[in-house]
């Protein structure tokens, strides 16, 4: 099927960014399971500072600055590399695929793209995991409009990354350092520009957590604790300086 759907229209389909820092194998293994799904048309790999003799055979762009090799781009800032790189492609997919390396997909049907890729109302579709509660509440229904998600791999589409990049120049807040409620931001730009963002169970994913919980030495992060109360602390920090508010939650 991916043969016949990128000789109908080469645009119809996804292209992959996946963030990778000292975990080649890992990211391998992802890519070149990506690379064998329908409707990819390519995959890529940003480098987040990692040694050499971890960065993946996909890399396409990277940062080996002192500091990011100490503490590593993150997804905000490594995302936002990759879209830039992306953005001077040519024959750029429709959608573009936005993935941590720690991703396992369990399942894959992209038959909906040229339904959504039509309707420019739709800025990004999020695959759900089976222990999500979206999962639950969607029941048979493939889709599900919704503005709260969590971080995790994300589809986007191309004219909503170029109108946010024309506007803003990033897709991303930068200053964000470990990402908190990056997704939740980018819902309410979607929301703001009276475009929706959509769950869906017609891809589904797992995260191999045991990398943040075994494996944060490796990838040059906090333990997994410590880590989830800087992300509340710096991004509080940011919350209040960017909108003004505390997060009551």
């Amino acid at each position: 099927m991916k043969d016949i759907w990128c000789t109908l229209d080469i645009n119809i389909g996804v292209d992959v960014l996946i963030l990778n820092r000292n975990r080649k194998l890992l990211t391998d293994k992802l890519c070149l399971h990506l690379e064998s799904l329908e409707l990819v048309n390519s995959v890529n790999v940003i480098d987040s500072g990692s040694r050499d003799e971890e960065k993946s055979e996909w890399t396409v762009i990277g940062d080996d600055s002192v500091e990011v090799r100490s503490k590593g781009l993150r997804p905000n800032r490594g995302f936002n590399l990759g879209i830039d790189w992306w953005l001077k492609r040519e024959n750029k997919a429709d959608w573009v695929l936005l993935c941590p390396n720690d991703t396992i997909f369990t399942s894959w049907n992209l038959d909906f793209f040229q339904k959504w890729t039509a309707n420019q109302k739709i800025s990004a579709i999020v695959p759900l995991s089976n222990s999500s509660p979206y999962t639950a509440m969607l029941g048979k229904r493939p889709f599900g409009l919704v503005w709260h998600i969590n971080e995790g791999p994300i589809f986007i589409s191309k004219t909503f990354i170029e109108l946010i990049v024309e506007l803003q120049n990033n897709l991303f807040d930068s200053t964000n350092f470990r990402g908190y409620m990056s997704f939740l931001d980018l819902a309410f730009r979607s929301y703001a520009g009276n475009k929706g963002i959509l769950v869906t169970t017609s891809v589904l994913y797992e995260e191999d957590v045991s990398i943040i919980k075994e494996q944060y030495n490796i990838i040059g992060t906090e333990e997994q604790q410590k880590n989830f109360e800087l992300m509340i602390i710096e991004g509080e920090k940011w919350l209040s300086e960017k909108y003004g508010v505390q997060d009551a939650g």
